[in-house]
């Protein structure tokens, strides 16, 4: 025979392991069964919404909205040496997009042709600066930009570089993938061309990249003009787009000209007043 302490301790235990066998235990009294139920029934209509307490959040801050603007390219090369942390201007230039928050520039980005020779297939474009003054999301925003800018003139690849210490959370929120990683360079000085240290040599560098679908299936794009008659038959004659016109007077046009030339020679032999 239980107790009335061992039977309550049963019943509790009963109802955090078995809820719905307990409404079968042969140990509780009628009462006792009619109260269980109701605990069962109550546990079933409130199973997944149990209260929570609210966690403590800081108050919120609104976040300027971040617009695209089109900016040119000595607005874009002003900002991005006045601002840039590591970098002055690019050498090169396709196209530029800047950032507005409502009263002032914010960032730009500055796109060109890949400077490395092993991407310029002609279907690629490089971002080749980012720069902003720190507004949270204007990276996102401007790697984003470029893209669709991209895709709209047709190119099918973009690519851009990060420097070690870098984390590329805004390439990867862009859609951006992580491509290579490249070692540090000793510096671009060399004895055939001589070039002076910018300050971001000797740094490890990471390429990364977003492509549409199709992307390497394109033929390669030739960047200089294929060679036409005068280079097959070894002739020094330069091409017909740079030649100047060659025009086929008639007799009339002659001697038109000719009636012109001679009655410009006679004004000039003519004597001038005296002053």
């Amino acid at each position: 025979m239980l107790s009335d302490h061992d039977r309550s301790q049963l019943a509790g235990r009963w109802a955090r392991r078995y809820p719905a066998a307990m409404l079968r235990s042969p140990y509780l009294r009628p009462d006792e069964l009619a109260a269980a139920r109701r605990r069962v029934q109550h546990a079933e209509r409130n199973r997944g919404h149990r209260p929570r307490r609210a966690p403590a959040r800081c108050p919120a801050v609104a976040q300027p909205r971040i617009r695209l603007i089109p900016v040119t390219r000595d607005q874009a090369m002003a900002f991005v040496a006045a601002v840039h942390r590591h970098h002055g201007r690019p050498q090169g230039y396709r196209f530029a997009v800047g950032a507005h928050d409502g009263n002032r520039l914010v960032g730009v980005a500055v796109a060109g042709h890949p400077v490395a020779r092993g991407l310029a297939d002609g279907w690629t474009l490089e971002v080749r600066r980012i720069a902003s003054d720190g507004t949270p999301n204007v990276c996102s925003a401007l790697y984003g930009a470029c893209w669709r800018a991209a895709r709209a003139l047709g190119y099918t690849r973009a690519v851009t570089y990060t420097q070690q210490g870098e984390s590329g959370a805004s390439l990867r929120a862009a859609g951006w993938t992580l491509a290579a990683e490249l070692p540090s360079r000793a510096g671009w000085n060399t004895a055939s061309r001589p070039r002076a240290d910018r300050g971001a040599d000797r740094v490890r560098r990471f390429r990364w990249e977003i492509a549409a679908a199709g992307h390497g299936c394109q033929p390669r794009i030739a960047v200089t003009a294929e060679p036409g008659p005068a280079a097959e038959t070894g002739t020094s004659r330069p091409p017909a787009r740079h030649r100047p016109q060659e025009i086929d007077l008639s007799e009339a046009d002659a001697s038109r000209g000719h009636r012109t030339r001679d009655a410009g020679a006679a004004r000039a032999e003519r004597p001038q007043p005296s002053p």
